[in-house]
This record gives structure tokens, sequence and C-alpha cells, in this order.
């Protein structure tokens, strides 16, 4: 199968595209802040029956226009004491609340909230990715804010199985399952999350993201959906 790659502005998504990857992880770019313009021409055109790639961590968390990027949700507030009885406003980004995102208020999916942590993958029993946790030579991925849950009507479609082992406070182990890549079908496209974070150094993760991709073109064109 031959792919014609393009790279355009986000003004020019549209239904000619059948994949349209977001190579800026969690930041998108936004025309529009004001009137999120970008990112309802985004949404259509997955709504329409497009795929869009969010390539690392929760789609839509940042806008940016060019200049600066601005977080799409309310940030978590609080104030410090400053010498002198002032009081300080600090603004603290790892306590915002995932769910106030523009991600999850568009979707209703529920994403991890850990620090980046290095996890086994485990397949999904569909011929089309049940090879995908071993591509790169490694079964481990740093798992970044991948899904694990829809809370709504939009369906949540595994395609690569993690692990996350959390220790109650009694002592006892509480596994949470969650998917380090996944789809949300979306009207009649879909979004697909890389729950991920990139680096450099972990060549494989960036290999497993490549195979996936090109296994979600091949079952579309063979099947018609995921």
């Amino acid at each position: 199968m031959n792919f014609l790659v393009e790279k355009i502005l986000v003004t020019k998504i549209s239904g000619e595209y059948s994949i349209i990857i977001n190579p800026f992880g969690e930041i998108y770019p936004e025309e529009s802040r004001a009137n999120l313009l970008s990112l309802k021409r985004i949404m259509k055109y997955i709504e329409e029956g497009g795929v869009f790639v969010n390539v690392a961590g929760l789609a839509f968390y940042y806008s940016w226009d060019g200049k600066e990027s601005d977080l799409t949700g309310p940030p978590y507030e609080t104030y410090r004491l400053r010498e002198g009885g002032i009081l300080e406003r600090v603004v603290l980004l790892c306590m915002s609340y995932l769910t106030d995102t523009m991600f999850y208020r568009l979707t209703k999916v529920r994403t991890t909230f850990f620090n980046p942590t290095v996890l086994t993958v485990y397949p999904i029993s569909d011929k089309y990715f049940n090879e995908i946790d071993k591509v790169g030579g490694d079964i481990k991925v740093l798992e970044f804010r991948s899904a694990f849950r829809s809370e709504g009507n939009n369906e949540l479609i595994p395609l690569l199985v993690a692990k996350h082992r959390i220790v109650a406070q009694q002592g006892e182990s509480i596994f949470l399952q969650c998917y380090p890549i996944a789809a949300v079908r979306c009207g009649l496209g879909y979004l697909v999350l890389i729950g991920m974070k990139l680096e450099k150094r972990r060549k494989q993760d960036f290999e497993k993201v490549i195979k996936t991709i090109e296994c979600i073109v091949n079952k579309l064109h063979r099947v018609g959906k995921l």
C-alpha cells in the first residue's frame, strides 16, 4: 500500500485526507483561542469519517497559536504567603483535573494520571494489531496519560494493553488496566490516542506508533472499521 504524505496547516484540515497526524503531542495548533475554530475543525473532520492521530500524551491538553501555549481546561490554583504578608497566586498544572480538559469534555474518555511509567504491554486479540507489543524488540513502553475508560457514548477501542500496579492503604495490590494505544470512535471516524511519552532514547516506542498507524490503515482498507 502506497501513501502520499503532505505537511498541512491546521486551517487546511478537510475530508480530502484519509488520516491526519498531530506531531505535537499534547499541544495542538489553534488559530482562534476565543472560538476554538481549529479544534472544531478537527472534530468535524473526525466525525465525518477521518482518522486523527495524536502522537503522545493527552490530546488537546494545550492549544498553541504559534507564539505561546495555553491550557485547555481551568488550572488548579492556590495561594502562598510571601514575606511581608503578601499572598501570591500559584498555578499548579500538575494538579489540574484531567476531566476539566477539552479532551474529556469532547470524548468522556478518562486517562491515567501517573507520572511517565515504564510498563509491560500486551496484545489484543485482533489479527491486525496482535503483534504491536513486540515491535521494536521490546515489550515495554513509557506510558503516560493513556486511556482506560469511556464514560460517555463514544466507543473506546483498545489497541495495546498495559496494567498499573497500585498499592492500596491496606497493602494489597490493585491493578488498573489501561491502553497505551487506543482509538475513540467519534461519529464516523476515529481519534487515535498514543498514551505514551515519546523520547529519543526509546526508539522502540516510536516504532510501535508507526506500526499501529500502518495497521489502522490496513484494517480500515480491508474491513472498513476498527
